[in-house]
Protein backbone atom coordinates (compact mmCIF):
# COMPACT_ATOMS: atom_id res chain seq x y z
CA UNK A 1 0.00 0.00 0.00
CA UNK A 2 3.10 2.48 0.79
CA UNK A 3 4.18 1.66 -2.30
CA UNK A 4 1.42 2.25 -4.32
CA UNK A 5 0.15 5.21 -2.60
CA UNK A 6 4.26 6.73 -3.09
CA UNK A 7 4.08 5.28 -6.88
CA UNK A 8 0.43 7.72 -7.59
CA UNK A 9 1.99 10.83 -5.85
CA UNK A 10 5.22 10.16 -8.09
CA UNK A 11 2.35 10.59 -10.90
CA UNK A 12 1.25 14.44 -10.32
CA UNK A 13 4.57 15.83 -12.40
CA UNK A 14 3.28 14.32 -15.67
CA UNK A 15 0.55 17.20 -15.72
CA UNK A 16 2.65 20.17 -16.03
CA UNK A 17 5.26 17.85 -17.89
CA UNK A 18 2.31 17.13 -20.57
CA UNK A 19 0.63 20.65 -20.55
CA UNK A 20 4.47 22.12 -21.33
CA UNK A 21 5.17 20.16 -24.23
CA UNK A 22 1.65 20.66 -25.84
CA UNK A 23 1.89 24.37 -25.66
CA UNK A 24 5.53 24.30 -27.23
CA UNK A 25 4.63 21.91 -29.91
CA UNK A 26 1.44 24.20 -30.63
CA UNK A 27 3.71 26.98 -30.30
CA UNK A 28 6.60 25.14 -33.03
CA UNK A 29 3.25 24.52 -35.47
CA UNK A 30 1.36 27.64 -35.34
CA UNK A 31 3.85 30.46 -34.81
CA UNK A 32 4.37 30.90 -38.76
CA UNK A 33 1.08 31.46 -41.25
CA UNK A 34 1.42 28.51 -43.26
CA UNK A 35 1.81 25.28 -42.30
CA UNK A 36 5.42 23.98 -41.53
CA UNK A 37 7.68 21.57 -42.67
CA UNK A 38 8.82 19.31 -46.07
CA UNK A 39 5.95 17.46 -45.86
CA UNK A 40 3.58 19.91 -44.55
CA UNK A 41 1.13 20.18 -48.48
CA UNK A 42 1.34 16.77 -48.01
CA UNK A 43 -0.78 16.86 -45.13
CA UNK A 44 -2.72 18.97 -45.69
CA UNK A 45 -3.96 17.33 -49.20
CA UNK A 46 -4.45 13.90 -47.51
CA UNK A 47 -6.91 15.09 -44.52
CA UNK A 48 -8.84 17.48 -46.91
CA UNK A 49 -9.10 14.63 -49.60
CA UNK A 50 -10.39 12.79 -46.77
CA UNK A 51 -12.82 14.78 -44.91
CA UNK A 52 -14.27 15.29 -48.76
CA UNK A 53 -15.01 11.44 -48.65
CA UNK A 54 -12.51 10.45 -51.52
CA UNK A 55 -9.96 8.76 -48.80
CA UNK A 56 -5.95 9.19 -49.21
CA UNK A 57 -4.95 10.02 -51.97
CA UNK A 58 -1.06 8.73 -51.38
CA UNK A 59 -0.41 5.07 -50.05
CA UNK A 60 0.65 5.88 -46.46
CA UNK A 61 -0.14 4.58 -42.73
CA UNK A 62 -3.04 6.16 -42.10
CA UNK A 63 -3.20 6.87 -38.74
CA UNK A 64 -1.82 10.07 -38.24
CA UNK A 65 -4.01 11.56 -41.13
CA UNK A 66 -7.50 9.92 -40.27
CA UNK A 67 -7.02 11.27 -36.46
CA UNK A 68 -6.44 14.94 -38.03
CA UNK A 69 -9.48 15.15 -40.16
CA UNK A 70 -11.49 13.90 -37.24
CA UNK A 71 -9.93 17.08 -35.53
CA UNK A 72 -10.31 19.21 -38.55
CA UNK A 73 -13.74 18.01 -38.84
CA UNK A 74 -14.28 19.68 -35.46
CA UNK A 75 -12.42 22.89 -35.12
CA UNK A 76 -13.64 23.76 -38.77
CA UNK A 77 -9.76 24.33 -40.02
CA UNK A 78 -7.56 22.03 -40.95
CA UNK A 79 -4.44 23.39 -40.63
CA UNK A 80 -5.23 23.59 -37.08
CA UNK A 81 -7.12 20.46 -36.87
CA UNK A 82 -3.20 18.70 -38.02
CA UNK A 83 -1.48 20.78 -35.77
CA UNK A 84 -3.16 20.29 -32.32
CA UNK A 85 -3.19 16.55 -33.46
CA UNK A 86 0.49 15.93 -34.11
CA UNK A 87 1.02 18.41 -30.81
CA UNK A 88 -1.28 16.09 -28.94
CA UNK A 89 0.31 12.78 -29.83
CA UNK A 90 3.96 14.13 -29.66
CA UNK A 91 3.14 15.57 -25.71
CA UNK A 92 1.33 12.04 -25.45
CA UNK A 93 4.96 10.78 -25.33
CA UNK A 94 5.98 12.10 -21.90
CA UNK A 95 3.45 9.68 -20.30
CA UNK A 96 5.28 6.55 -21.05
CA UNK A 97 9.19 7.92 -20.54
CA UNK A 98 7.99 9.10 -17.45
CA UNK A 99 6.44 5.85 -16.33
CA UNK A 100 8.86 3.61 -17.89
CA UNK A 101 11.40 5.59 -15.56
CA UNK A 102 9.51 5.68 -12.57
CA UNK A 103 9.28 1.90 -12.74
CA UNK A 104 12.99 1.96 -13.10
CA UNK A 105 13.58 4.76 -10.25
CA UNK A 106 11.02 4.85 -8.15
CA UNK A 107 12.01 8.41 -8.24
CA UNK A 108 9.97 11.40 -9.89
CA UNK A 109 13.18 13.24 -10.59
CA UNK A 110 15.04 11.16 -12.68
CA UNK A 111 11.40 10.32 -14.41
CA UNK A 112 10.54 13.98 -15.36
CA UNK A 113 14.43 14.53 -16.52
CA UNK A 114 13.92 11.73 -18.95
CA UNK A 115 10.84 13.52 -20.29
CA UNK A 116 12.12 16.83 -20.49
CA UNK A 117 14.99 15.47 -22.18
CA UNK A 118 12.95 13.58 -25.17
CA UNK A 119 10.02 16.51 -25.35
CA UNK A 120 11.85 18.86 -25.71
CA UNK A 121 14.26 17.54 -27.92
CA UNK A 122 15.94 19.49 -30.90
CA UNK A 123 15.48 16.37 -32.95
CA UNK A 124 12.17 15.95 -31.80
CA UNK A 125 11.21 19.04 -32.24
CA UNK A 126 12.30 18.84 -35.65
CA UNK A 127 10.30 16.10 -36.49
CA UNK A 128 7.13 17.39 -35.55
CA UNK A 129 7.47 20.32 -37.41
CA UNK A 130 8.70 18.38 -40.59
CA UNK A 131 8.32 14.66 -40.36
CA UNK A 132 5.32 14.65 -37.88
CA UNK A 133 3.95 11.05 -38.75
CA UNK A 134 7.96 10.04 -37.48
CA UNK A 135 7.06 11.79 -34.37
CA UNK A 136 4.30 10.82 -33.78
CA UNK A 137 5.32 7.17 -34.27
CA UNK A 138 7.81 7.81 -31.50
CA UNK A 139 5.07 8.06 -28.71
CA UNK A 140 3.54 4.67 -29.55
CA UNK A 141 6.85 3.23 -29.93
CA UNK A 142 7.62 4.61 -25.77
CA UNK A 143 4.12 2.98 -24.70
CA UNK A 144 5.14 -0.43 -26.62
CA UNK A 145 8.41 0.01 -24.74
CA UNK A 146 6.63 0.55 -21.28
CA UNK A 147 4.25 -1.97 -21.46
CA UNK A 148 6.91 -4.67 -22.78
CA UNK A 149 8.52 -3.80 -20.03
CA UNK A 150 6.19 -4.29 -17.23
CA UNK A 151 4.85 -7.10 -19.29
CA UNK A 152 8.22 -8.97 -18.58
CA UNK A 153 8.46 -7.48 -14.86
CA UNK A 154 4.54 -8.40 -13.95
CA UNK A 155 3.67 -11.50 -16.44
CA UNK A 156 0.34 -9.94 -16.53
CA UNK A 157 -2.00 -10.45 -19.74
CA UNK A 158 -3.21 -6.67 -19.46
CA UNK A 159 0.45 -5.53 -19.89
CA UNK A 160 0.80 -8.07 -22.97
CA UNK A 161 -2.22 -7.04 -24.78
CA UNK A 162 -1.09 -3.06 -24.47
CA UNK A 163 2.19 -3.86 -25.74
CA UNK A 164 0.86 -5.35 -29.01
CA UNK A 165 -1.29 -2.51 -29.20
CA UNK A 166 0.74 -0.12 -29.08
CA UNK A 167 3.29 -1.71 -31.72
CA UNK A 168 0.19 -2.37 -33.78
CA UNK A 169 -0.77 1.49 -33.91
CA UNK A 170 3.52 2.07 -34.45
CA UNK A 171 2.48 0.20 -37.46
CA UNK A 172 0.02 2.24 -38.65
CA UNK A 173 1.53 5.52 -37.72
CA UNK A 174 5.07 5.20 -39.74
CA UNK A 175 7.51 2.67 -41.07
CA UNK A 176 10.85 3.75 -39.38
CA UNK A 177 9.56 4.12 -36.30
CA UNK A 178 8.46 0.18 -36.69
CA UNK A 179 11.53 -0.78 -38.11
CA UNK A 180 13.37 0.92 -34.42
CA UNK A 181 10.34 -1.19 -32.64
CA UNK A 182 11.83 -4.32 -34.58
CA UNK A 183 15.45 -3.46 -33.65
CA UNK A 184 14.69 -3.08 -30.25
CA UNK A 185 12.49 -6.19 -29.99
CA UNK A 186 14.92 -8.78 -31.55
CA UNK A 187 17.69 -7.17 -29.42
CA UNK A 188 15.76 -8.24 -26.54
CA UNK A 189 15.41 -11.49 -27.76
CA UNK A 190 19.81 -11.55 -28.50
CA UNK A 191 19.44 -10.40 -24.21
CA UNK A 192 17.23 -13.54 -23.53
CA UNK A 193 18.48 -16.00 -25.11
CA UNK A 194 22.91 -15.47 -23.90
CA UNK A 195 21.47 -13.46 -20.19
CA UNK A 196 21.82 -17.54 -19.22
CA UNK A 197 19.58 -16.81 -16.02
CA UNK A 198 17.05 -19.39 -14.53
CA UNK A 199 13.75 -17.24 -15.55
CA UNK A 200 15.26 -17.26 -19.48
CA UNK A 201 12.19 -19.91 -20.47
CA UNK A 202 9.79 -17.53 -18.75
CA UNK A 203 11.48 -14.05 -20.93
CA UNK A 204 11.41 -16.03 -23.45
CA UNK A 205 7.62 -17.38 -23.83
CA UNK A 206 6.66 -13.71 -22.43
CA UNK A 207 8.58 -12.49 -25.48
CA UNK A 208 6.82 -14.79 -27.92
CA UNK A 209 3.59 -13.79 -26.70
CA UNK A 210 3.99 -9.70 -27.57
CA UNK A 211 6.51 -10.73 -31.00
CA UNK A 212 4.58 -13.26 -32.49
CA UNK A 213 0.74 -11.37 -33.25
CA UNK A 214 2.60 -8.33 -34.08
CA UNK A 215 4.54 -9.82 -36.58
CA UNK A 216 1.26 -11.66 -37.65
CA UNK A 217 -0.74 -8.69 -37.15
CA UNK A 218 2.22 -5.99 -39.29
CA UNK A 219 2.04 -8.93 -42.19
CA UNK A 220 -1.74 -9.79 -42.61
CA UNK A 221 -2.65 -5.90 -42.50
CA UNK A 222 0.68 -5.23 -45.31
CA UNK A 223 -1.35 -7.97 -47.78
CA UNK A 224 -4.82 -6.76 -46.91
CA UNK A 225 -4.06 -3.19 -47.38
CA UNK A 226 -0.97 -3.01 -49.90
CA UNK A 227 -1.51 0.28 -50.11
CA UNK A 228 0.19 1.23 -46.53
CA UNK A 229 3.44 0.05 -48.31
CA UNK A 230 3.41 2.66 -51.02
CA UNK A 231 5.19 4.91 -49.36
CA UNK A 232 7.60 4.31 -47.09
CA UNK A 233 9.52 7.13 -46.24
Amino acid sequence: MVISMRFRGGLLPLIPLFLSALLFHLYLLLKDPLIPGVDGPYYLIQVELILKGLGMVYGDPPLLFHLSAFTSLFLGDVRLGISLTVALIVSLSTVPTYLLFLELSGDPVPSSAASIALIFSPQLARMAGDLMKNAAGITFLMFYIYFMFRAFKYRRLREILLSILSAYLTFLTHFLDLAFLFLFMFSYLLIILISGRNCWRKNLKCWILIALPVILLVTITSLLFPLLLLRCE
